[in-house]
């Protein structure tokens, strides 16, 4: 691995955090459809500042961790970019929705905390092997 274990584990950490966000505004806001989403502005803004951080941070982890996380790495976050502006006038809060609940759903946070175990194994593994070779 090119970054380190340790990196990716704090990276999957922050995308696990934005998507119980996300969820947790979806849920508390009683959202089940794009027009109840379109109509809560707090529940979008939430929903878009967590969609550009998980973006952001999809891009700092490692492409073969990338390649364990699948349903996750699917998700096109890529367009986020041009949506989320600081301008929350000009976002397509149609897309903001259909990314949050593809987020939300697909047992994408499954997927990234078992990832996440994989990865804190290797780590304590790496680290027996540090303390061996001391």
């Amino acid at each position: 691995m090119k970054k380190s274990i340790l990196t990716n584990i704090n990276h999957i950490k922050r995308l696990i955090k934005e998507i119980e966000v996300i969820e947790s505004a979806i849920n508390q806001f009683d959202i089940d459809n794009i027009t109840t989403f379109k109509k809560s502005d707090l529940a979008q803004r939430v929903c878009t500042q967590c969609i550009t951080t998980v973006e952001m941070t999809k891009r700092l982890i490692s492409e073969d961790v990338k390649n364990n996380i699948n349903k996750f790495n699917k998700i096109k976050l890529s367009k986020t970019r041009n949506i989320s502006s600081h301008d929350y006038d000009n976002v397509d809060m149609a897309i903001v929705y259909e990314i949050s609940i593809k987020l939300i759903g697909e047992d994408i946070l499954f997927e990234l905390e078992n990832e996440m175990k994989r990865l804190e194994e290797l780590q304590k593994q790496e680290e027996g092997e540090n303390q061996c070779n001391q």
